[in-house]
């Protein structure tokens, strides 16, 4: 019979971790695009067309992470896709992106 070794168990411990803020984009970094997709998640590129992750979710929650940034110069997209079809975007304001009522 084969000897499996145990595989530890994290311990619980009654220390307190404080969530992590997202990272500020490295120096130099820019948030060059922003997608506001139908399904209401967000989709966030850097100047070289990198996905920015740290940003990127539901729109609420992208919204708080994103109102912190210089967003100067970044360009602002509601996009689509369905089966079949490939994406689509449209240009939208900075404004109609972080306007709560917008949808």
């Amino acid at each position: 019979m084969r000897h499996h070794p145990q595989i530890p168990r994290s311990v619980p411990t009654a220390e307190t971790v404080e969530p992590i803020p997202p990272e500020s984009p490295q120096e130099g970094t820019i948030v060059k695009t922003v997608i506001l997709w139908s399904n209401g998640m967000v989709t966030v590129f850097d100047e070289h067309g990198e996905q920015m992750p740290s940003y990127q979710g539901r729109r609420s929650e992208a919204l708080e992470k994103l109102r912190a940034l210089d967003l100067s110069q970044t360009e602002f997209y509601i996009g689509s896709w369905g089966k079949g079809t490939p994406p689509s975007t449209l240009p939208c304001t900075k404004e109609q992106f972080f306007c709560e009522s917008w949808k």
